[in-house]
C-alpha cells in the first residue's frame, strides 16, 4: 500500500540538504538551446547515484563533493557535444 511518503518526488528530498538543485543543471550548463534536452538526459542518469550517495551514510562534506563533481562532469559532457 503506497503512502505519501512513497510518491516519485520524495526521493529527491534526500537531496536537499545539498547545494544545487538539479532541475537547474540543465540550464547552468547550456551554451545554447540544443544543449538544453541533453543537460536533462545527462541528470536522469546522474540522479539515481546521487540518490544512493545521499542515502549512503556518508559525511555530507563527502557527498556535496561527489555532487559538485557531478555537476562539473555535466557541464563538461555538454561543452564536449558543442566541439
Amino acid at each position: 500500500m503506497a503512502t505519501k511518503s512513497d510518491s516519485p518526488a520524495s526521493p529527491l528530498s534526500a537531496l536537499a540538504p545539498y547545494r544545487g538543485n538539479l532541475h537547474e543543471w540543465p540550464s547552468s550548463w547550456m551554451g545554447d538551446d540544443r544543449d538544453l534536452a541533453p543537460g536533462e538526459e545527462l541528470v536522469e542518469c546522474f540522479t539515481p547515484f546521487l540518490l544512493h550517495l545521499a542515502q549512503s551514510g556518508l559525511s555530507k562534506k563527502t557527498v556535496q563533493k561527489h555532487i559538485d563533481n557531478l555537476w562539473l562532469l555535466g557541464g563538461e559532457i555538454i561543452r564536449d557535444l558543442q566541439e
